[in-house]
């Protein structure tokens, strides 16, 4: 039987999920307006979103 996501997991996908969505938003005013500091804060954005599938997996102790 599969593991169960616990809390953390679900909140720090949802977290990912909306983080995603503000990317996609700041991305687009980034164009729009020619603000290279926003395009910084959709890469660091972007990063994070990719740490958290990594920080999500279960430590091998937990059963």
């Amino acid at each position: 039987m599969p593991p169960t996501p616990n809390a953390t997991e679900n909140r720090l996908k949802s977290i990912a999920a909306y983080l995603e969505v503000a990317v996609g938003l700041v991305n687009d005013a980034a164009q729009v307006f020619e603000a290279p500091f926003l395009l910084s804060i959709t890469k660091a954005t972007s990063s994070l979103i990719h740490c958290i599938p990594a920080n999500t997996k279960k430590s091998p102790s937990s059963s």
